[in-house]
């Protein structure tokens, strides 16, 4: 575990009610253990705001957690004004945290901005030891974002910060060598470390065994379509319109393909028109929200194929539940997907934005069950590799070679 005094620098809230219980996200939650089981002695600076009963909320019960948690309550950030009003307060509370702290750790993205913006810089101030964590570019235009002059003057100012604020610290890692490569500099590369994103616990990967006879009654039917499904939030960078395009393309085709969606968003409208479009061979069926966990992980054994036709250049986490139940990607060929799914061996990719090729790659999946079931078995061998746990003690590893590198160039 790391000893020294650890802060924790976030832009997600814990929740606050009447009888002064804190609660945070149920997957903010997760990731707070898997901190703590890495962390003896952790600080956790973040906007406290009052309880809702609208949201799947866990309580912080610190008697559970193998490290010792503390907080900083930092005034809410809502709304990008509140937060600039607040930022004189935000900045002091963190001054003194960071005071009290041997190690500094924030994101470089956030809502409305980053507080890292703010740690990082302090830290480096105060002669902390810095570590900035870079999982999306969320801010960047392209596919990701309108092409609007509010959302250009964001994204430039983000990227500027988040260039800041990663060639500062000590340590900096990334989901994807796209980011490692466009924000650090070429002189500090040896700084920044590749650490994909997964949710999976060890529970939840299927044994070999187990995966082999799933695949068994997958294929007993040799005439059922094909079985996609497709996670996420419905928004224009998960590649839906580009899925919808494909699946009328097969349907022109005459290939049998049965699409479950889930998720919500701006988007639902547009899905829901498109599968009552689809009346031939391709059904299409909004499924709704589904929570993560198990009944998440029994859903993703009922298919043959996850849909990941991504715009944007995140690593979606859905890559690492699917192979965790031996079940290959169909997916874009984005700087986050293309670190952790390689093509024939694990999924199959293709190019970004190209409905065409991506029905190609269904037709080709539903055509070669037999190949199909073969990327699903190699998948496990990824999803063995990087667990939730796994991928926190990769950082703690890395963190603690900074720590001794730092304290061999000061001796």
């Amino acid at each position: 575990m790391i000893d020294r005094p650890y802060l924790l620098v976030m832009t997600l809230p814990c929740y606050i009610d009447a009888q002064g219980r804190r609660f945070v996200e149920e997957l903010w939650h997760k990731d707070l253990v898997e901190h703590l089981a890495q962390i003896r002695d952790l600080t956790l600076a973040a906007p406290l705001i009052p309880w809702r009963p609208d949201l799947k909320l866990i309580p912080i019960d610190p008697s559970t957690f193998e490290g010792t948690l503390r907080h900083v309550d930092l005034p809410p950030c809502d709304s990008t004004l509140r937060t600039l009003v607040n930022l004189p307060r935000t900045s002091a509370r963190l001054w003194k945290a960071i005071g009290a702290s041997d190690i500094v750790h924030s994101n470089a993205g956030g809502w409305p901005i980053s507080f890292g913006w703010v740690a990082i810089p302090m830290a480096r101030l105060r002669g902390k030891f810095a570590l900035t964590n870079v999982e999306s570019g969320g801010w960047r235009m392209g596919f990701n974002r309108p092409w609007r002059p509010k959302s250009l003057i964001q994204a430039v100012a983000f990227e500027s910060m988040a260039r800041v604020i990663v060639n500062l610290s000590d340590i900096a890692t990334f989901t994807h060598s796209g980011y490692r490569d466009s924000m650090l500099m070429a002189r500090r590369k040896d700084r920044g470390h590749i650490v994909c994103a997964s949710w999976i616990d060890r529970e939840n990967i299927l044994s070999r065994e187990s995966a082999e006879a799933t695949w068994r009654e997958k294929l007993a039917d040799p005439a059922r379509p094909l079985r996609i499904v497709f996670a996420a939030n419905l928004l224009p960078s998960k590649g839906i319109a580009v899925l919808i395009a494909a699946l009328k393309e097969l349907e022109r085709r005459g290939v049998a393909v049965e699409l479950d969606m889930y998720g919500r968003g701006p988007m639902l409208d547009e899905c829901v028109e498109a599968s009552k479009a689809l009346t031939g061979s391709v059904r299409m069926t909004m499924k709704g929200m589904l929570a993560y966990g198990e009944p998440f992980f029994r859903m993703l054994l009922e298919h043959d194929l996850m849909a990941v036709p991504s715009l944007s250049d995140e690593q979606p986490r859905i890559i690492y539940d699917s192979f965790a139940r031996a079940l290959p990607v169909v997916a874009s060929n984005t700087p986050g997907v293309v670190q952790c799914v390689t093509d024939g061996l694990d999924g199959k990719i293709v190019p970004v934005g190209d409905a065409k090729a991506l029905a190609d790659a269904i037709e080709w999946a539903s055509n070669n069950r037999e190949k199909l079931r073969d990327l699903g078995i190699n998948a496990l061998d990824v999803a063995n590799a990087l667990t939730h746990d796994q991928m926190h003690a990769r950082r703690a590893e890395l963190i603690e070679s900074a720590l001794s590198r730092v304290a061999m160039s000061h001796d």
